[in-house]
């Protein structure tokens, strides 16, 4: 009896000891990096993401028809779900290296068709259409956005190592969302594009909402934020039952906006500090230059 005990004993010490458990736990863990690896091998789930990568294009469609309809808000919606898709879709994409799976197909290139006519046809149209400049730009200014924005999409170099763009980005759809809802005249609006086209073709920095290294985890919460609060911002404007909340929606709004500009100027700190020693040391050349010459005119 004693013995029978000793051995069921020794039985329960080896099924609990930490080596069956490090066994378990490999076990599992092992099982669940092979379902994994399932999911991802699954041709179905990659031509899905294909496919709510196409979506984006039903989305151009539709905002198109509701720009041509007057009816612009509900446009930015559209543009606002093409919006949504093209943040998400990517880092699916990745997750299920659909690249590695579906290699015949061009995931980069169908994102960048799309992209392009939801970030740049788009507000460029809705420029002209909706009378956002005068008469004298609103051909000429949609034009050149769309002109060179086709060639900043084409440059291979328009990002650094840290994943920030270089020159501003073109995201048209909404710098255009801005000039609506803050309604400025069309001469401010002018000014404001003509700068931001400068500055399209000026190597400064520009934060990525998702990928810049640079205070990652801060940007992400400011950029989830954003998505959430823009189509509150735009429904509270556009419907009366939610006005109430339009002016808090709005500053809230502007606030968390204003964290890229800040966190845009600090990443250029160093190129603008460069800027105001060369600057600073132009002006002290002209000064000698200048009291040299004074001197040489009193001799004379």
């Amino acid at each position: 009896m004693i013995l029978e005990d000793l051995r069921l004993s020794k039985i329960f010490e080896l099924q609990n000891s930490p080596k069956d458990k490090i066994d378990i736990s490999h076990m599992h863990n092992k099982f669940a990096q092979k379902q994994l690896n399932l999911f991802r091998q699954n041709i179905f789930f990659c031509w899905t993401l294909h496919l709510l990568t196409s979506f984006g294009i039903i989305c151009s469609f539709f905002a198109l028809k509701n720009i041509i309809d007057g009816e612009i808000f509900k446009a930015f919606m559209w543009l606002g779900l093409g919006l949504l898709i093209d943040g998400i879709d990517g880092t699916i994409a990745r997750f299920l290296r659909v690249s590695v799976k579906l290699p015949h197909i061009d995931g980069h290139m169908l994102d960048s068709i799309i992209d392009y006519i939801n970030y740049i046809f788009i507000p460029a149209f809705m420029l002209h259409h909706f009378k956002i400049l005068p008469e004298t730009m609103d051909t000429v200014l949609p034009a050149t956005i769309m002109v060179i924005s086709v060639i900043s999409y084409s440059n291979k170099n328009t990002k650094t190592d840290e994943n920030c763009y270089i020159g501003f980005p073109a995201i048209w759809n909404v710098v255009v969302l801005y000039l609506v809802i803050l309604d400025y005249s069309v001469l401010v609006n002018t000014a404001i594009l003509i700068s931001l086209i400068i500055l399209k073709i000026v190597p400064i920095r520009f934060v990525h909402p998702f990928r810049t290294k640079s205070f990652k985890k801060s940007t992400l919460v400011v950029s989830l934020s954003w998505f959430m609060l823009t189509p509150f911002t735009v429904i509270s404007r556009e419907y009366s039952y939610l006005s109430d909340y339009y002016e808090y929606s709005l500053s809230a709004w502007l606030l968390i906006s204003s964290y890229y500009v800040f966190l845009t100027l600090f990443l250029n700190s160093d190129k603008f500090a460069k800027i105001y020693k060369f600057t600073k040391k132009f002006r002290n050349t002209n000064k000698i230059s200048s009291c040299k010459n004074d001197l040489s005119a009193e001799k004379i």
